[in-house]
């Protein structure tokens, strides 16, 4: 589905989020959808769906798919400090992974950039 069909499926589910969110303010699943549902719908998320998938990322601290959007997200804002102490306890995680070889990667990038005049 594209064009106004697209868009006004969009406004709907946000609206409903938004409801889902105020039903249960402690469930991280409507914050996350809030936020996804501008990056699927190719706009940039205002401040109010970034500061969700904060909360969200709080509620559920292991999950690292919502960490890693966020991460992203502040990247994109060159909010580099903030997107570093996010990334940290991935970064810094006792168990070798993949994951965390990723995100010790991301965070000399991240550093990279804030060094060349970021946030």
């Amino acid at each position: 589905m594209t064009g106004d069909g697209r868009k006004q499926l969009v406004v709907r589910a946000r609206a409903m989020a938004v409801r889902a969110n105020r039903s249960d303010p402690d469930d991280p699943r409507p914050l996350l959808a809030y936020y996804q549902s501008f990056s699927l719908n190719g706009e940039a998320p205002p401040p109010a769906a970034v500061d969700g998938l904060m909360q969200a990322v709080s509620l559920l601290p292991r999950d690292n798919g919502s960490r890693q959007l966020l991460v992203d997200q502040l990247a994109r804002e060159k909010r580099y400090d903030e997107a570093i102490a996010w990334l940290m306890p991935v970064a810094n995680s006792p168990h070798k992974s993949p994951r965390r070889e990723a995100a010790q990667q991301q965070m000399k990038q991240l550093r990279a950039a804030k060094a060349a005049g970021g946030t």
